[in-house]
């Protein structure tokens, strides 16, 4: 690794901005209890998972000392929310347009779509690639706009706020309605209107962000990777999930109670493989920088792996839980501020909904 780079929007909500704003039913005091938040960052306007990933990418070329022009051999893309489906249904050729527009062509491109698992199944392709393809350079990018899955946005068109008023006025006035064109009516509200498909309880952890790192070669480097695994458990996929078009649904007491085992199942079989690969030792970890979900999930399963407080990197409560961009950020932020240093070893676990979990043990 040798390059690292962000992307946030805008617009940065505290829990109080955002629950006055939205109409939350909670406390700021509750919601950093609960989840550990404080603050995240939502699109506007124009901002999408393409211009900030492509932004995130961008600088962590410059932070790795690649100027323009350039040549990318891969460019990995980790996102579960792009919203381009044409020429085909992921965020990587739109990433890979801006990024050529600015002097950095990638050879070749692909979206890792794992939701919150996303960027360490791109990282641990990424790493895979200079072994089986001998590829020189990479970069790789987890980006994520969330908001656009809870619906924080959306407004109801004008036609339909007209067609609701009359609709209410016609029956507080008592006037009669053919029961066909009420049903008909009440259907068309109920498909269109967005009052009440912000899942509440979900509405105050996700966020919105990119994170990227750009990988090496470098002859002779002690860094990469020692070991994974990797799981998909789709008998849990209805305690998170969004279907098609829609917005994200999860059973946030369900989904505490699965990170917290899984995340320790899959950090001790990735350790394992490591050490069967390499050699490598649990003891050797200087860093955990896992997924950033939820605080209480995150100190549990620290605990449980048998690391100490001080080794965890933790950044939610700037972010919150930007799914596949949340492992990037912790680590760029620990990076920037001195804690992770080059030859450090880190754990890196995650899960995400379908569910799916892995998990990777690396030296930076």
């Amino acid at each position: 690794m040798v390059g690292f780079g962000q992307k946030l929007p805008r617009e940065r909500y505290s829990n109080r901005r955002l629950i006055r704003e939205f109409e939350l039913d909670s406390t700021a005091k509750e919601t950093f209890d609960l989840t550990g938040m404080r603050f995240r960052h939502l699109c506007t306007g124009g901002e999408n998972v393409v211009t900030l990933g492509a932004e995130a990418g961008l600088r962590a070329l410059r932070y790795a000392g690649i100027e323009a022009p350039a040549e990318i051999d891969y460019l990995f893309v980790a996102s579960s929310t792009a919203d381009t489906y044409r020429p085909i249904n992921g965020a990587h050729p739109g990433i890979h347009k801006l990024l050529n527009e600015k002097g950095y062509h990638a050879v070749a491109s692909d979206d890792r779509n794992l939701a919150c698992t996303g960027f360490v199944n791109a990282l641990e392709a990424g790493y895979k690639r200079f072994n089986t393809d001998g590829i020189d350079l990479a970069l790789v990018v987890g980006t994520e706009a969330l908001s656009k899955k809870i619906g924080f946005f959306d407004k109801p068109p004008a036609t339909i706020d007209a067609l609701e008023a009359a609709y209410e006025t016609s029956k507080d006035s008592g006037i009669e309605i053919d029961p066909d064109l009420a049903v008909a009516i009440e259907a068309l509200l109920g498909e269109l209107g967005h009052r009440d498909k912000i899942d509440r309880g979900t509405a105050s952890v996700l966020a919105d962000g990119s994170g990227a790192v750009v990988l090496a070669r470098q002859p002779g480097s002690k860094s990469g990777m020692h070991g994974w695994w990797q799981e998909t458990d789709s008998s849990e996929e209805e305690i998170l999930y969004a279907n098609s078009g829609e917005y994200v649904y999860m059973n946030g007491r369900e989904v505490l109670k699965v990170a917290r085992r899984v995340m320790v199942q899959i950090g001790n079989a990735a350790l394992e493989k490591a050490n069967e690969n390499t050699g490598f030792k649990r003891e050797q970890i200087d860093w955990v920088v896992p997924h950033q979900a939820n605080i209480r999930i995150i100190e549990y399963a620290n605990e449980k792996l048998g690391f100490k407080p001080e080794q965890l990197i933790v950044d939610l409560d700037r972010h919150g839980n930007t799914s596949t961009a949340s492992i990037p950020l912790a680590l760029r932020r620990a990076v920037v501020d001195g804690r992770i240093k080059k030859g450090d070893n880190i754990l890196m676990p995650g899960f995400g909904g379908g569910m799916t979990y892995e998990a990777l043990v690396l030296t930076v």
